[in-house]
């Protein structure tokens, strides 16, 4: 096609990036469930984030709602027994289980670390996919139960969602997920040095590299442009998404990110999926972005994480949804 002198050429990355987008939406949008009368509860998606101590409360809430706000059915805190009242206070909506322990609140509530994580892989048939890590602290009984928590999500070969204080635990010992297909970490750049430094890797080593090194595990870089990688029997499977997100840089965006990660892995589940998929795990950092920046655009500097909560069903339903049964 020719093109007029004043009109300038398209450029041929911008092209490029288009077409990916739209190949990902149009995967993704094969998993999204379509809603009926036929329906039951659960059908939508059965997550549980495993996070939540004295210190931090907010985080688990703010991953559970988020999974909540895209659409699953029903979202749980396994929390420590000190945050379960505070997290219960934040919203009804929420399954809050007052499970877990730190050195000080074990002495509250006595407890062996066996009988703790036992109680916690009982609920483990209750759902589709799990967040790991959102305000669980660095305590040693925590990390102790974070532990045998992790080793019973991949007994059971259920996704796992690994963030903030699990990425702490992996960068102490990455052989707890290394060659663990069903796994996501989810790095910034901090957590994403500790890693290189954990698998031993030099300062300028690439997303690809680290995943090559993990054997297995998808590991979301997020950052500018949120990086998406993993390697299945010698393939890697890489995205990009550069949507725009807000301007502000406040705390528990990664929180909202990890909830949507765990809704969709979910809809890949009960899709049938046996892997893990680029494009879901591409939808999930999407609509967090775009949420950021819808909500950035009506709250400016004052945004905060309620505000990106707000937005994401306004956004899903805008740019992601399907039509309904009824439809």
């Amino acid at each position: 096609m020719e093109h007029d002198g004043d009109e300038p050429n398209p450029n041929p990355m911008h092209s490029l990036l288009a077409s990916q987008r739209a190949a990902h939406l149009a995967a993704f949008r094969a998993t999204v469930p379509v809603l009926s009368h036929e329906l039951y509860k659960g059908q939508c998606g059965r997550v549980a984030v495993i996070g939540g101590c004295e210190e931090y409360t907010g985080a688990p809430y703010f991953s559970a709602m988020a999974s909540l706000k895209l659409g699953a059915d029903l979202s749980h805190v396994i929390c420590d027994v000190t945050a379960g009242p505070v997290i219960k206070s934040y919203s009804p909506e929420l399954i809050v289980h007052p499970y877990l322990r730190t050195s000080d609140s074990l002495p509250l509530r006595p407890a062996s670390p066996e009988d703790i994580v036992k109680r916690v892989a009982d609920l483990l048939p209750r759902f589709h996919c799990v967040v790991l890590g959102p305000g669980l602290g660095r305590d040693p009984v925590m990390m102790q139960l974070a532990r045998g928590i992790l080793a019973a999500v991949k007994e059971r070969g259920m996704p796992v969602v690994l963030d903030a204080d699990a990425l702490y635990l992996v960068a102490q010992d990455p052989n707890i997920i290394r060659g663990y297909p069903h796994a996501v970490l989810t790095p910034n750049v901090a957590e994403f040095r500790r890693l290189l430094d954990a698998l031993r890797l030099p300062g300028d080593a690439t997303l690809r590299d680290v995943v090559a090194q993990l054997g297995g595990v998808a590991v979301v870089e997020k950052g500018k442009v949120d990086r998406i990688s993993q390697e299945v029997n010698g393939t890697l499977h890489a995205a990009a998404c550069n949507e725009d997100g807000g301007l502000r840089r406040f705390g528990g965006q990664g929180d909202v990110l990890t909830g949507a990660l765990a809704t969709f892995l979910a809809w890949d589940r009960i899709k049938g999926g046996e892997g893990l998929s680029v494009h879901s795990m591409w939808a999930a950092c999407a609509v967090t972005r775009m949420a950021s920046n819808r909500a950035f655009g009506e709250h400016g500097r004052g945004t905060t994480t309620g505000a990106v909560l707000d937005a994401l069903p306004r956004v899903f339903a805008d740019a992601f949804d399907v039509p309904t049964a009824q439809e």
